[in-house]
């Protein structure tokens, strides 16, 4: 999970086609809700066909202030 030391408000994921930022997405983080999920999804669309990305998640707090680390990961569509 990417975090942070601070309140998690949400995610930012920011979605790369080679060293292209080809889109940012978002989701609150779940804290605000009573039960809390035990996960959160991010819906990611508008990828081309037949191509690897790069997807970096980052924990924001209620200052818009990003994680340090992302979690990271390769997809392929």
């Amino acid at each position: 999970m990417a975090s942070s030391d601070d309140y998690i408000e949400s995610y930012r994921a920011k979605v790369y086609k080679g060293d292209e930022l080809v889109g940012v997405y978002y989701s609150l983080s779940g804290q605000i809700f009573i039960p809390e999920p035990d996960r959160i999804t991010i819906r990611i669309n508008g990828l081309e066909a037949g191509h690897e990305y790069t997807v970096k998640v980052y924990a924001v707090n209620a200052y818009g202030k990003e994680s340090k680390r992302p979690l990271e990961t390769k997809i392929s569509t």
